[in-house]
């Protein structure tokens, strides 16, 4: 069965890393190109960087040397980029073809454990992962288009991940568990971190328009809900034409125990 699955995720995320390619090709990859004709002022984005360089200083010790550690790897890694054209698509795509493929896994092993699952429930699935990775951690973070004033990059994702942790279970807890001290403890994950509060820029805005910076939040919006509900729907149906197809023996061996 794992070859099953394994096989499945890479046909499911190789449809998922093209359509949403194509996707964004259309829709965000335009207002993109856009902002970044308005990077030309770069004094307040090394004002930005150089206060959150010195916040971490103040704080002294293993931590202050973790984030200068940080901060130079990412910058030296940020030395070479893909190419406008063909390359940043090509790299794109990549991109997006390997993180369908490891959701994918997620789902299908999930799916591997509920013969004759529907591709209307997969949908179901994928709308879960869409709140969990975009929608609940967007409302403290949302998308930000190149320009943008944000706060130092290690708390942005030490928050995110602790909302999509939080999120996951939070949701699990919600939707799987009957009695209401379970919902509510679930409703209670969901909330903490927006209750903690997202890292936030000491100056809100960007070198780029609001209305482009709007525009991106809701066509990247858009765009991941083409990816998790492809993945759902896809994945649901997938796991029922190649992985519980291909081991018949274990979907038939509850009605075998029955008898």
């Amino acid at each position: 069965m794992f070859r099953s699955i394994v096989f499945a995720s890479c046909l499911v995320g190789l449809l998922t890393g093209f359509v949403v390619t194509g996707l964004q090709l259309v829709v965000t990859v335009p207002v993109i190109h856009e902002a970044e004709t308005y990077e030309g002022d770069d004094h307040t984005h090394e004002q930005q960087t150089g206060a959150g360089e010195e916040t971490a200083a103040e704080s002294g010790g293993v931590f202050a040397g973790l984030y200068r550690s940080l901060h130079a790897f990412q910058h030296a890694e940020s030395e070479w980029e893909p190419k406008d054209g063909w390359q940043r698509s090509a790299y794109t795509l990549v991109a997006n073809i390997l993180t369908a493929i490891a959701f994918s896994l997620l789902l299908l092993a999930a799916f591997s454990l509920r013969p004759g699952i529907q591709w209307t429930e997969g949908l179901l699935w994928g709308t879960g992962g869409y709140a969990t990775f975009f929608v609940l951690p967007a409302l403290g973070l949302p998308p930000e288009i190149p320009g943008s004033f944000a706060a130092d990059l290690v708390p942005r994702q030490g928050w995110w991940l602790l909302t999509v942790s939080c999120s996951g279970a939070g949701l699990a807890l919600i939707i799987l568990k009957r009695q209401w001290a379970w919902k509510i403890a679930g409703a209670i994950l969901v909330l903490a971190p927006h209750l903690i509060g997202a890292p936030q820029p000491g100056i809100h805005g960007g070198t780029a328009p609001a209305h482009l910076a709007e525009a991106f939040i809701w066509r990247t919006a858009f765009v991941n809900a083409i990816f998790w509900l492809l993945l759902g729907g896809t994945g649901a149906w997938t796991s029922n034409k190649l992985i519980h197809r291909t081991n018949p023996s274990e979907t038939t061996e509850p009605s075998a125990v029955s008898r």
